[in-house]
C-alpha cells in the first residue's frame, strides 16, 4: 500500500508559458511519473532543459501561437 500511496503524491500537473524575442507564446503541460523503481529512488526530476526533457518524464507541447 505504502507504493501505492507514494505513486498517487509523485503525479503532478505542471503548465507553463514562456514568451520568445519575437512575441511568440509556448505553453508546456508538464506531467510527472514516478520511475521503475520509486519504492526505492521516488520519483522523477521535473526539470526541463532547453524543451527537452532531463530523464525520466513526458513533455508535451500543447500550443504554439503569436503575431
Amino acid at each position: 500500500m505504502r507504493w501505492i500511496e507514494r505513486f498517487k503524491k509523485c503525479k503532478q500537473k505542471v503548465r507553463k508559458q514562456y514568451e520568445d524575442a519575437l512575441g511568440h507564446t509556448i505553453q508546456l503541460d508538464y506531467t510527472s511519473h514516478p520511475d521503475m523503481s520509486a519504492k526505492r529512488n521516488g520519483c522523477f526530476s521535473k526539470s526541463f532543459k532547453a524543451f527537452g526533457l532531463v530523464e525520466g518524464g513526458r513533455l508535451k507541447m500543447t500550443s504554439i501561437f503569436g503575431p
